[in-house]
C-alpha cells in the first residue's frame, strides 16, 4: 500500500542495510519459535526503528479512522483487525495485554462468526492473520493469558476443521502446552513454516528469473 511503501520509505532512510543472510537468521529463529530481537543485533536495531514509525504514521492513523467509525459497526472492527495486523508487539506488560486483549477480542469474534457463515466480505484468509495477531499478542502475557490463548486455539481446532489449517494448528497447540511446563520453551506462531517457505520461494524465483514458467 501507499502507506506501507511510504513508512518503508522513512525506516529504509533511518536504518543501515541489513544483509540477506541477516534475514535468513532471522527467519529461521521465527520458525524455531523464538525472537531475533533477542540474538541479532541488526534486528533489534530494525525493529525498534521499524515499530516507532509505523506507530506514528501508520498505526495511529488507523485508530483516528476508527474513532470516526459508529462503534461496533463493521467498518469499526475492520479498522481494529487492521490495527492489530500490523500492530502486535512482543514487549507489553500483563496489563496491556488486557487491554489490548479487550480491544482486539470483538473483532476477531467478528471474523470468526463471518468466517463459519461463509461470508465472502471477510474471507478465511482475515481469519489466518488474526490467529496470528491473537497467537502473538497472549503468547507474550501471563500463564492465565497462555491458557486463554490455548483455550482459543482448541476452539478453533474443534469448531473450524476445514478451514484453519490442521497440521499449523496443531503445531501452535503443541508449542503452547509445552511452554506452559516450561517457559522456556518456544510457542510457535501459526502458519509461520508455510509463510517462510513461500518466501524462500520467493526469492528463488527473484534470484533466477530465467527458470520462471520453465517445466
Amino acid at each position: 500500500t501507499a502507506y506501507g511503501a511510504f513508512v518503508n520509505d522513512i525506516v529504509n532512510e533511518t536504518c543501515p542495510p541489513i544483509p540477506d543472510s541477516v534475514w535468513e537468521r532471522a527467519l529461521d529463529a521465527k520458525v524455531r519459535g523464538e525472537d531475533p530481537k533477542k540474538t541479532i543485533p541488526e534486528i533489534a536495531r530494525f525493529e525498534k526503528i521499524f515499530d516507532e514509525v509505523f506507530q506514528e504514521h501508520y498505526c495511529n492513523k488507523i485508530l483516528l479512522w476508527r474513532e470516526k467509525e459508529v462503534p461496533h459497526s463493521r467498518n469499526y472492527y475492520h479498522l481494529t483487525y487492521l490495527y492489530f495486523e500490523v500492530r502486535v508487539k512482543s514487549s507489553m506488560s500483563e496489563t496491556q495485554i488486557q487491554k489490548e486483549w479487550e480491544m482486539f477480542k470483538p473483532s476477531f469474534d467478528v471474523i470468526y462468526s463471518d468466517t463459519c457463515i461463509g461470508n465472502g466480505s471477510i474471507g478465511d484468509e482475515q481469519l489466518h492473520k488474526s490467529i496470528r495477531a491473537m497467537i502473538k499478542l497472549l503468547s507474550s502475557g501471563s500463564v492465565s493469558q497462555k491458557q486463554l490463548l490455548l483455550k482459543e486455539l482448541k476452539n478453533l481446532k474443534e469448531k473450524m476443521p476445514d478451514i484453519v489449517h490442521r497440521d499449523e494448528i496443531i503445531r501452535s497447540i503443541s508449542s503452547l502446552e509445552g511452554n506452559l511446563k516450561d517457559a522456556t520453551k518456544p510457542i510457535y506462531c501459526y502458519l509461520s513454516i508455510p509463510m517462510q517457505k513461500a518466501m524462500e520461494s520467493q526469492q528463488q524465483q527473484m534470484s533466477n528469473p530465467d527458470k520462471i514458467g520453465r517445466a
